[in-house]
């Protein structure tokens, strides 16, 4: 085990009992168990393997963006190993055509409204990229956000501005 994040997980994070003459669990991040994220006697946040329990700051956790942030404990700068814990990269920067809220690639059209509706309404999935989704450029995804899409899909209205 070398390099994982088990973090979030709706029981306990890593319950191994391996021992240290056995296959090792290295570099690793568990963190946000409720039920626990170390549960070994050999292997635990702050041991001479270098597992950790921090916030790993996924960029989006809610819509899918397992990236982690730049400033990330699982980042290679950041942890005492210098790897990488976790399958995705680094960096945060997902935004392809502003306004492309449902993140298809087609740009903005009406099913994006709808995402946005969905998911600031009834409780839908979160954008994938907020950037994306935050047509007016003020960090967050607001009513604003759908009145400026409708302005410019349906009124002529100017465009959502470059990524």
């Amino acid at each position: 085990m070398l390099g994982n994040i088990f973090a979030f997980n709706d029981s306990i994070g890593v319950e191994a009992y391996l021992t240290p003459s056995a296959q090792l669990a290295q570099c690793n991040n568990s963190y946000g168990n409720p039920f626990g994220d170390w549960i070994d006697p050999d292997f635990y946040a702050g041991d001479i393997y270098g597992n950790i329990s921090a916030d790993p700051l996924f960029c989006n956790l809610e819509g899918g963006n397992l990236n982690i942030e730049e400033s990330s404990p699982c980042a290679p700068p950041n942890n005492s190993c210098g790897a990488l814990m976790g399958a995705f990269d680094i960096g945060c920067d997902c935004c392809e055509i502003r306004g492309d809220a449902n993140h298809d690639s087609d740009g903005p059209n009406v099913a994006d409204i709808v995402f946005m509706v969905d998911y600031l309404f009834r409780g839908g999935s979160a954008p994938y990229c907020i950037d994306e989704a935050d047509v007016i450029v003020n960090g967050v995804i607001l009513i604003d956000d759908i009145t400026f899409m409708v302005d410019y899909l349906f009124r002529g209205g100017d465009a959502p501005p470059d990524c």
